[in-house]
């Protein structure tokens, strides 16, 4: 129930910058960034709805909208419970990554691109990163919470990779001091276990 609600608050969470991201884009007088040279360079388009939810059906409601999503986010986080630890991506991300959903892909590409900054940016394997960090630690949390013996060593190795992975997050200003000296007492008692 909790990973539900942690779902759909991402999901409100990626509508409603999605929306502020359109909204600047039609307050923006005919959408021109820069005008290079005889050349008008314009912002990219939002993704659409196919591109974001493949195969359903051009007028779907809102609620099969939100059920593919959901839908979507379930099997990238399936990769992460099989996997279990995935190290950091480095170099450019061309292809996308099973963890990610197509939804958060299309989203995230059309962050970085508002930005002025290419797919394949440092800064969008940074953000790739810092999801593939919040789905781990979601997934750590999860078997923190139902404490089971058979998950145990799978916890130990998340906050492991956690641990190593946290100050450089609190480092550059991607995850909160505060976060961390709540965390790190919890991740280092899963590591003594």
């Amino acid at each position: 129930m909790k990973n539900r609600r942690i779902v759909l608050v991402v999901i409100v969470l990626i509508l409603i910058l999605l929306g502020i991201a359109l909204a600047i884009k039609a307050l923006s007088s005919e959408s021109v960034v820069e005008q290079n040279q005889e050349t008008m360079v314009l912002a990219p388009e939002p993704p659409s709805n196919d591109e974001l939810m493949p195969g359903l059906p051009a007028d779907a409601t809102d609620e099969q909208k939100s059920a593919e999503v959901y839908r979507q986010i379930e099997a990238a986080q399936r990769v992460i419970e099989q996997q279990g630890v995935i190290k950091p991506l480095s170099g450019p991300i061309n292809d996308r990554p099973e963890f990610v959903s197509m939804f958060e892909w299309e989203l995230m590409q059309f962050a970085v691109e508002n930005q002025g900054l290419s797919a394949s940016s440092a800064e969008f394997t940074d953000l790739v990163n810092l999801l593939r960090f919040n789905k781990l630690l979601e997934y750590w949390e999860n078997l923190s919470a139902n404490n089971q013996p058979a998950t145990a060593a799978t916890r130990q190795a998340l906050a492991a990779q956690l641990l190593a992975e946290f100050p450089s997050w609190v480092e550059a200003g991607k995850l909160s001091p505060q976060d961390f000296e709540q965390l790190e007492p919890r991740l280092q008692a899963d590591l003594s276990r």
